[in-house]
């Protein structure tokens, strides 16, 4: 190419940033060793731009349970549990369920005279707003296992006030901007809000097939899940006489 000015000149050298795109790369270095390097950049990029944040504002933007969020951005994109919507509002919710939970407990169980909670009564509240979390992201679809970790740590009382909750959910604001653009960068595709494609809901094996409970199928079989359930129970029955 021949240059003929400045800008020709300008436009030519930013035209070698496409060579930094994932897929470029992969023509020339195995794909594991690829992949596994992207992972680390765009995970420490990710964190490194979220501490300065909370640094520069004060706020306390750095949570346990977004590690496993930023991971499953960057290691999964395509999958419906990275999606923001589903890691956005699973978060939210894991957070508030937990906070009530808390906040429920610490109205009908007295503080002992050091101040603290009987840790009997906090393991069965946890287990409950553990339950409570499962529940919800099994109805509504909304499936991001990190949001699971946010439910427990609202529920010991980590999070002072419903301030915390704001705060993790900008966060979490933050780190979908932040994964949609890298991705958009390096040619992935990860979506801006809504998953590409709905979670399939609860797959299990089974000796008679793999049950989907969404598709209320069996792959392999022609059996729907209750007539499946029906089989596996007279079969235990069966061994039950033996």
């Amino acid at each position: 190419m021949k240059i003929q000015n400045i800008t020709d000149w300008l436009i030519w050298q930013l035209a070698k940033i496409t060579r930094l795109r994932l897929w470029y790369l992969a023509t020339h270095i195995d794909f594991n060793i690829l992949s596994a390097c992207y992972i680390f950049i765009c995970l420490t990029l990710n964190m490194a731009i979220l501490g300065a944040a909370a640094y520069l504002t004060s706020w306390d933007m750095i949570f346990p349970s977004l590690g496993p969020t930023i991971f499953l951005m960057f290691y999964a994109p395509s999958s419906p549990m990275s999606a923001p919507r589903n890691a956005i509002l699973g978060h939210a919710i894991a957070c508030i369920i937990g906070y009530g939970g808390f906040s429920i407990l610490t109205t009908l169980c007295h503080p002992t005279t050091t101040g603290h909670i009987n840790n009997l009564y906090i393991i069965v509240e946890s287990s409950i707003v553990l339950g409570l979390t499962g529940v919800f992201m099994t109805i509504t679809g909304i499936i991001h296992p990190p949001a699971a970790s946010s439910a427990l740590i609202a529920s010991l009382g980590l999070m002072e006030n419903w301030q915390n909750i704001l705060v993790l959910l900008f966060s979490m604001g933050v780190i979908s901007i932040q994964a949609w653009l890298m991705h958009r960068l390096n040619g992935v595709k990860f979506p801006k809000w809504s998953p590409f494609e709905e979670a399939k809901g609860i797959r299990l094996k089974t000796k008679l097939g793999d049950v989907n409970a969404r598709k209320r199928g069996v792959k392999g079989t022609k059996h729907s899940v209750e007539e499946l359930a029906k089989i596996l129970a007279s079969r235990q029955k069966i061994n039950d006489f033996k």
